[in-house]
């Protein structure tokens, strides 16, 4: 009950405020510091060969939660293996979040990011969860100028998210970059 408070505040509070966007902020030590969070306590493999550098301008927090939730996510679904990909695509950091599970059919990609939603009860491995973490994390990231989306994979399930490398969505010049 407690998580499930928190997460309607987060989310309430994500809606007012949008993001911060008060200081640069190295999208891959939040990465990487959520994934050692993880290696704590899970018993998956954790694929991190795809993890380059990215600076983006932003509210560490909120994107602390985003990468948190999304780890969150996969490690609930995933069979063997969580992937994560970082990567700078032209004026984009991509982050990507895989897992080896069920997957999601593709006729309810857009909607597990609404809030409660609960697309398919055989994803739900473990008891827990109102359906609330994928919705916090796409306010966050719409908040920052981003994108998050379900990528078509072969096995299991992808989130891509996007978000822009500079200022108020445009370039930031070399101070924005690594």
């Amino acid at each position: 009950m407690g998580r499930l408070v928190e997460d309607l505040l987060v989310l309430a509070t994500a809606e007012e405020s949008g993001a911060r966007r008060n200081h640069e902020v190295d999208l891959d030590d939040v990465v990487l510091r959520q994934l050692e969070a993880l290696r704590a306590t899970t018993v998956l493999r954790l694929d991190v060969d795809g993890l380059g550098p990215a600076r983006i301008w932003g509210d560490r927090d909120q994107l602390e939660r985003v990468v948190a939730n999304l780890l969150d996510n996969a490690d609930h679904y995933a069979a063997t293996t969580i992937a994560v990909e970082l990567r700078r695509d032209g004026e984009t950091a991509e982050l990507v979040v895989a897992d080896d599970g069920p997957g999601v059919r593709p006729e309810h990609h857009r909607r597990i990011f609404d809030r409660f939603a609960r697309v398919d009860e055989a994803r739900d491995r473990r008891a827990g969860g109102a359906g609330l973490g994928l919705a916090i994390a796409r306010r966050i990231v719409e908040g920052h100028g981003g994108s998050i989306s379900v990528a078509n994979a072969q096995r299991g399930t992808r989130i891509v998210v996007r978000l822009p490398l500079g200022l108020n969505n445009g370039s930031m010049g070399n101070n924005g970059t690594t």
